[in-house]
């Protein structure tokens, strides 16, 4: 499965965003991928190294489904997670690599 290293900006609820910040080791949520408004929102894993609240932070997403659209996972591809209408973060893609399970 393909797995990518990202950038997150979290946006707090000036921006737009969440009330209260994410914390948790893992978050899922719908996310736009490349800008494409049109193309159906595919659910991202993100998994995150603290569990306390940053503004910024590299973190590792992967798409939750296996038939999802992994070729849009590239390098330098933005993406913005989404709760509802609201956009909680936004990311872009720095490195892409396969991830198998072990046997």
């Amino acid at each position: 499965m393909k797995h990518a290293i990202a950038k997150v900006r979290w946006l707090d609820e000036s921006a737009g965003g969440r009330r209260r910040p994410v914390t948790a080791l893992q978050y899922m949520s719908p996310a736009v991928i490349g800008g494409d408004e049109d193309a159906a929102p595919w659910t991202l894993v993100v998994h995150r190294s603290r569990e306390e609240a940053r503004a910024e932070e590299t973190v590792l997403v992967h798409f939750l489904m296996d038939e999802a659209p992994h070729e849009r996972l590239q390098p330098g591809v933005g993406f913005r997670l989404t709760e509802g209408p609201r956009v909680t973060g936004e990311g872009v893609v720095s490195e892409v690599f396969e991830l198998s399970a072990a046997a």
